[in-house]
This record gives C-alpha cells, sequence and structure tokens, in this order.
C-alpha cells in the first residue's frame, strides 16, 4: 500500500468514525457502543461534547496525513511530522482500547475500524 493509498483510505474510515462520533453528540441511543458499553442508550452532556470533539480532531489528523502525503496541500501543515505520529498514537491508543473493550458491540464496530486507522496511520508514519 503506498502511503497515499493509506491516507486516502484513513479519511474514508475517519469520515465513518466522525459521523458515528457525531451522531452520539447529536443524542443518538448508542452508548452501549462505547467507553465499554458502561453508559447504555443516550450519553451524557459532558461525554455527547467528548463524542463531538472526537469526531473534530479525527477529521483534523485525517486532513493533516493527506497533506502530509502531499495529495492537499496547506502551507502551515506543509511540515506537520508531530501531528503524523499524534495521529498514529491516537490510532493505536484507539485500536488498543477497542480490543480491551468489555462491549461486544464496540468490539464489532471498533476493532475494525481503529485496527485500519492504526495500519494506515503507521505506514504513513514509517514512509
Amino acid at each position: 500500500m503506498s502511503h497515499q493509498d493509506a491516507a486516502i483510505t484513513f479519511t474514508l474510515v475517519a469520515m465513518i468514525v466522525a459521523t458515528f462520533q457525531f451522531t452520539l453528540a447529536h443524542g443518538a441511543p448508542l452508548g452501549d457502543m462505547v467507553l465499554g458499553g458502561n453508559k447504555p442508550k443516550v450519553l451524557p452532556k459532558n461525554l455527547r461534547l467528548l463524542a463531538l470533539f472526537q469526531g473534530v480532531l479525527i477529521l483534523f489528523l485525517a486532513f493533516v496525513l493527506l497533506v502530509n502525503t502531499e495529495l492537499v496541500y496547506i502551507w502551515p501543515l506543509a511540515d506537520s511530522s508531530f501531528l503524523v505520529w499524534l495521529s498514529f498514537f491516537i490510532s493505536s491508543l484507539s485500536f488498543l482500547g477497542n480490543i480491551l473493550s468489555q462491549s461486544l458491540k464496540e468490539r464489532l464496530f471498533g476493532v475494525p475500524m481503529t485496527g485500519i486507522l492504526f495500519f494506515t496511520s503507521g505506514v504513513i508514519t514509517l514512509y
């Protein structure tokens, strides 16, 4: 897989994950699919704000990877190696958290999604 293919794949999966996070932030009753299933139904307001932040963060990291692989050019982000490593670090933690989750629904959705994010961000980071 080329680093540009990895960035495109990361972006597509990040859009799915961000949509899920925005759905949680809007109040969808999907709390059993996050945080180990400890908050079934609608998340409390503070966690809904966190979901909104996570959705924005994952889209920002996808944009950083698109810039880093020269698919998009934005001058301030042109030398963003720290942010590329940050995307790999966050993807690694997310993947590990989903693997260790006690919620079957979270593992079924989260492990494949975060696994792809982990792998593709690793390809770009090591390129």
